[in-house]
């Protein structure tokens, strides 16, 4: 099993242009030269988080996983709304009925060519 480390590297502006340019390319902490693939920085890595920034971190993580959980109640509440419906309409509108509307939809759309294709 693997775990997860967050490091932070200090990038030299130079460095940051030539990534964001795509002249350079960084592998671990080693920037090299896209092209060439020859070595032209090593990066250092900047201060370790503080506690701070960790709880920063993990409460924005739990605040996404709350607001998930929520859109997920919301979402199924409203499908529950909509099935009920379509039990509702289900028992007013036969099945039957249902297919010979459509049917004569259908007709009428060819009828005046709206529909040649199908």
């Amino acid at each position: 099993m693997f775990d997860l480390i967050d490091v932070s590297f200090i990038i030299p502006e130079l460095v940051k242009q030539g990534l964001d340019s795509g002249v350079y390319e960084r592998v671990g902490g080693v920037i090299r030269e896209t092209a060439s693939k020859n070595v032209v920085h090593w990066l250092r890595e900047g201060k370790t988080i503080t506690k701070g920034h960790k709880i920063i971190v993990t409460l924005s993580s739990l605040g996404r996983a709350t607001l998930a959980a929520a859109d997920f109640a919301y979402m199924y509440a409203n499908f529950e709304k909509y099935k009920k419906a379509v039990r509702r309409y289900k028992h007013k509108v036969g099945c039957p009925e249902l297919i010979s509307g459509m049917a004569s939809i259908y007709g009428r759309a060819r009828t005046y060519g709206i529909c040649n294709y199908l």
